[in-house]
């Protein structure tokens, strides 16, 4: 231990003590007893129920975070000692607590030092304790049981591995994983907002990933309040059957070297910013996908409306859209045009189609190569000299396609955005419209921009375009409403553009002295 006593003096206090910490993001509590966390409460966030989050998860018992297990990850017994308790601030600001215990089984000294930004210290020392290790959650915060196995909670343990990111799920954990201490950069336990996290500095062996099985308080039920029974398990066919269907989790285990474990920690949100401050690779926790480099822009963009122009997400989003809609109007007004001149290419196509329809087959059944290529070279002529191209409709659609999921798991991943509302029922961006208004209105204007947009290609691909609206709007019923509002916001702006331009074709047309199709529809007047 750091101070050692003449004679190996006991020490140990004679009543249980609570100590807060308050910093500028969390207030947090510790108890003399065992000398571990009791809770950690985030300033600005709140639960799904209302009150105070709190990233310890509440248990009916030990070992809580920071408590100590022995080779076979059992509690020890200094998880229930009074240990000696010392305060203060250090010269960098941080706010010091000091716990000293020492009894005739043994001993342990631990030293937490608390700072800004959720940042924390750790200095373990044990005296006479062989093999221990130090334990981190079960979990973090606290779901209630009907969403502990959600599988888009996120709940996971983490580690980065020689900048190789790792994950493991907690509801499908059924073994004890191990990670090496050589090249961990962290370890630690997430959802998909939030981040408890192990920076090794110095006395690892390895991080143990422990599965745990989870038990209701059979008093509470359910609800907000209910305290979890814990089982940590090393293989799932030790578990008694009556815990084989249990919720479960997992909790870290930093096992010593030898007498002396040090580790910087994390307990907090998953703010970029932050996060990429502190380094070690934890902003990688932020799942941004395979569009993560559009997805962190447009989380900028968002941010700067909020704080700049609406203090408000939902119409910082809409306003987002319709710049976005701006920015792609050139490349969406070539589209519409390029499909605009295939549709009226389909009785061409047609024609150059039935002229070769009996020659592509060769006698024998087969393809016949050359007739195949003569008409596809006289397709390509027709486009060149009318200016169409196949594909040209599809880029807008394409471009937008990145756009849609980088927008999508911003909304699933940025802090920024969880419990943010928008207006009257819509209270979170980040969750499903409860009314399915949205999805409904989504799919109506998809229908209305569909019919607005000229139709190419077969009978049949138009029977599969014209079932899209339909399937979309079943997918945007679990999609979060800040995606929904931002898809139709972007189809209401796709239907008044599409408007003008039909428009100014008209008025295009009566310059030039009208053509066959105008007059065509002329016709049609007269005849109603």
């Amino acid at each position: 231990m750091a101070e050692q006593e003449p004679n190996r003096e006991r020490i140990e206090a004679e009543t249980e003590t609570a100590i807060a910490v308050e910093t500028e993001t969390a207030r947090i509590e510790l108890t003399n007893r065992g000398a571990h966390l009791r809770s950690y409460r985030l300033r600005g966030y709140s639960d799904d129920e209302g009150g105070p989050l709190d990233l310890v998860r509440r248990r009916r018992e030990g070992p809580y975070p920071f408590d100590l297990v022995g080779p076979d990850l059992e509690p020890l017994f200094l998880n229930e000692a009074l240990y000696r308790v010392e305060r203060k601030t250090t010269r960098e600001g941080l706010q010091e607590v000091r716990f000293r215990y020492r009894g005739e089984a043994g001993g342990a000294e631990k030293i937490f030092r608390f700072g800004p930004r959720g940042t924390v210290g750790l200095e373990i020392r044990t005296e006479g304790i062989e093999g221990w290790g130090l334990v981190l959650g079960p979990g973090l915060a606290n779901p209630d049981p009907e969403s502990m196995n959600d599988r888009f909670a996120g709940r996971k343990a983490v580690y980065d591995l020689s900048g190789d990111l790792e994950t493991l799920k907690g509801p499908k954990a059924d073994e004890l994983g191990t990670v090496p201490a050589a090249g961990l950069r962290f370890v630690g336990l997430e959802d998909t907002y939030f981040l408890t996290a192990l920076m090794p500095s110095g006395g690892w062996e390895r991080a143990l990933l422990q599965p745990v099985a989870l038990t209701e308080d059979g008093e509470e039920g359910a609800g907000p309040e209910v305290r979890w029974g814990m089982v940590p398990f090393e293989a799932e066919d030790s578990l008694p059957e009556s815990l084989q269907e249990a919720p479960r989790d997992l909790r870290v285990v930093a096992k010593a070297q030898g007498d002396e474990l040090r580790a910087d920690g994390y307990f907090g949100a998953k703010e970029y910013e932050r996060l990429a401050s502190l380094g070690h690779g934890l902003r990688e926790t932020i799942e941004w996908g395979i569009f993560g480099f559009l997805a962190r822009p447009l989380l900028l963009v968002l941010q700067w409306i909020h704080d700049n122009v609406v203090t408000n997400y939902g119409w910082a989003i809409v306003l987002m859209t319709i710049g976005l809609k701006l920015l792609l109007f050139p490349l969406t007004h070539k589209g519409y045009v390029s499909m605009q001149k295939m549709q009226e290419l389909q009785p061409q196509m047609k024609a150059i189609r039935e002229k070769y329809r009996g020659k592509i087959k060769s006698k024998k059944g087969g393809v016949n190569f050359d007739a195949q290529k003569k008409m596809n070279e006289e397709m390509q002529a027709l486009f060149k000299e009318k200016g169409a191209s196949p594909t040209g409709g599809c880029w807008p659609m394409l471009l937008q396609i990145p756009v849609f999921f980088a927008f999508f798991k911003l909304l699933l991943a940025a802090v920024e955005l969880r419990q943010e509302p928008w207006i009257l029922w819509i209270q979170d961006l980040s969750v499903p419209d409860p009314f399915y208004v949205l999805p409904i209105l989504m799919g109506a204007t998809q229908i209305l921009q569909q019919k607005l947009t000229p139709q190419s290609g077969d009978q049949m691909q138009r029977r599969i375009m014209q079932f899209f609206p339909w399937m979309f709007t079943i997918f945007a019923l679990s999609f979060p409403s800040g995606l929904v509002l931002y898809w139709t916001v972007n189809n209401l702006l796709t239907i008044v553009q599409t408007s003008i331009i039909r428009r100014d074709g008209g008025d295009e047309e009566k310059g030039s002295g009208g053509s066959g199709k105008r007059k065509k529809g002329k016709g049609k007047g007269r005849k109603r």
